[in-house]
């Protein structure tokens, strides 16, 4: 039971993560150009994604190891998050610097409040199940930072 429990969650995962890179949930198609930096990091990370996936699914599944293998990925986002930021800050004039610099803070507060936000709704009767969907929520809000800042950056070297 647990092992099908863990394989629904896997495949609910990819199809969300399909779902982003190609649906573009975030940007438009028209608005990226091929070999952009969006893209070569989208592709890459789904690359990523499912290496972790596919390295945790051959381990007997349970909660345990779903959590492990999300906080795998979700380590892999943070560290594009803060590569990308790195790149921004190096190419955006002193007032954008202090601006994005304001709004990486503020993205953190709400990271922070809305993970624990949905914590607190998925998990209210208690369980596994919550526990997972706010991590899977977790990684959705660093993806869609990260991504947000790779298509700032594409614009920036137009």
């Amino acid at each position: 039971m647990k092992k099908k429990f863990f394989n629904v969650i896997i495949i609910l995962f990819l199809t969300v993560s399909s779902l982003i890179f190609s649906k573009n949930l975030i940007y438009s198609d028209t608005n990226e150009m091929t070999g952009s930096y969006t893209n070569e990091l989208k592709l890459r990370m789904s690359k990523i994604e499912k290496n972790v996936i596919s390295k945790y699914k051959d381990v007997s599944g349970n909660d345990y190891n779903f959590r492990r293998a999300a906080q795998e990925i979700y380590d892999y986002w943070d560290k594009e998050l803060n590569i990308i930021y790195n790149k921004l800050m190096e190419k955006l004039n002193p007032k954008a610097k202090e601006r994005l610099i304001q709004s990486q803070k503020d993205w953190i507060e709400y990271r922070d409040d809305d993970g624990t936000f949905r914590y607190c709704i998925e998990n209210e009767e208690g369980g596994t199940l919550g526990i997972n969907r706010a991590i899977s929520a977790k990684i959705r809000t660093v993806k869609e930072r990260t991504l947000n800042l790779a298509y700032i950056y594409d614009n920036l070297n137009d």
